[in-house]
């Protein structure tokens, strides 16, 4: 088992095979680069774990409390203060407020942000190689060695596809925190589902034949496209939801683009880009981590349900479980998806008891309070 840095990346022995080569076109660039140059809203520190045949992406953090929830803990407070900002919840703001500024000192006093993420690619929704328990202990226990001051996190954890891990880490006596309610969408249900949810699957599928529609394959994009793709992307994830999502950068898309480290597809309207989707597959398992649509559409076109229609018709092609990540719960069960929820563990018994008890109580407030809410009203 090795541990490489930025420093090293030239020293990585890199797979050849058609995971290992998406794997070095996704990190050397940041290795060469900066985290920076490609996420905006993120600083980190990158290693590349080798263990056995797997190469698995580490994450360091020590603070960076401005970071990106994708390497922070922190940021899950400023992203509640920003929802209720962003839907002029004013009362309730000013009423939190007191609230927020002591669980900001607590965060900070109790260094939530010093920690490592295993297999983080800097996406909101991480998808795991396949591990053995065996690999999963020796993973932990080296990460605890090198970094003996941070909590080592396991985020996109689901009982659904990453069973046997959750297991593993639980039997390890890890914590588990409740993080957001996921969907997945698996093609082997597709001939059980109501006639009425095929028939909606079937019927977003003919919004393609409309005039004017135009529908681009990875292959159809130029790099030129880029900056296109990043206004989309910052419309739907950054200006619609969080600025707390990853902000990708232009040269993040144009690596994207030229690397095929995400497969796209797009849709043109009257000539102009106006949707994208982007998805990567891992273990039978694929991910958008990359949509993007103009939200200044009219609604009628249906350019989400375009861009969900034609990955749905590329997980039932291939047989592949379609991971459709958070939000629009309801319109993803008309689908025929189905909620999960997806947790963290956390690997703290090795910090100091003021450190345990914050991840400890976080975890009691998220899964006894947060948990049944989410599956109560299917957020």
């Amino acid at each position: 088992m090795r541990l490489y840095s930025k420093e090293e990346w030239s020293l990585i022995p890199w797979p050849h095979t058609g995971e290992g080569k998406r794997l070095r076109s996704f990190f050397e660039p940041i290795f060469k680069e900066g985290v920076s140059n490609f996420v905006a809203n993120v600083e980190t520190q990158v290693y590349i774990l080798h263990i056995d045949d797997l190469f698995i992406p580490l994450t360091m953090n020590e603070k960076e409390y401005s970071n990106s929830y994708v390497c922070s803990i922190y940021s899950f407070l400023l992203y509640a203060e920003e929802e209720m900002k962003r839907h002029h919840k004013h009362f309730l703001r000013l009423f939190l407020s007191p609230v927020f500024l002591l669980l900001k000192f607590w965060f900070r006093w109790s260094k939530i942000n010093r920690l490592v993420i295993v297999n983080n690619f800097l996406l909101s929704t991480n998808l795991y190689p396949s591990l053995s328990a065996s690999q999963v202990r020796l993973i932990c226990q080296f990460v605890k060695d090198q970094f003996p001051n941070h909590a080592i996190i396991f985020r996109s954890l689901n009982t659904f596809t990453e069973e046997k891990l959750s297991s593993t880490l639980r039997e390890m006596g890890c914590d588990f925190i409740t993080s957001r309610s996921v969907y997945f969408f698996n093609p082997k249900n597709y001939s059980s589902l109501p006639s009425k949810k095929r028939w909606i699957i079937q019927k977003d599928k003919k919004l393609i034949t409309q005039d004017k529609i135009q529908i681009l394959q990875h292959d159809d994009f130029l790099v030129n496209d880029a900056p296109e793709i990043k206004r989309l992307y910052d419309l739907l994830y950054l200006e619609k939801y969080s600025y707390f999502n990853p902000a990708f950068t232009n040269r993040f898309f144009e690596q994207v683009i030229l690397n095929k480290t995400f497969i796209l597809s797009g849709i043109r309207y009257e000539g102009q880009l106006v949707g994208v989707i982007g998805f990567f597959k891992t273990k039978g398992i694929m991910a958008t981590p990359i949509v993007g649509y103009d939200t200044k559409l009219p609604e009628r076109l249906g350019l989400y349900r375009m861009l969900t229609a034609h990955v749905l018709e590329e997980s039932l092609s291939s047989d592949t479980i379609f991971h459709m990540s958070a939000g629009v719960g309801y319109f993803k069960r008309q689908r025929g998806a189905f909620q999960e929820l997806e947790t963290m563990a956390v690997v703290c018994k090795h910090l100091p008891f003021y450190r345990r008890f914050l991840w400890r109580s976080l975890g009691f407030l998220l899964n006894k309070i947060g948990a049944p809410i989410l599956k109560k009203y299917k957020l």
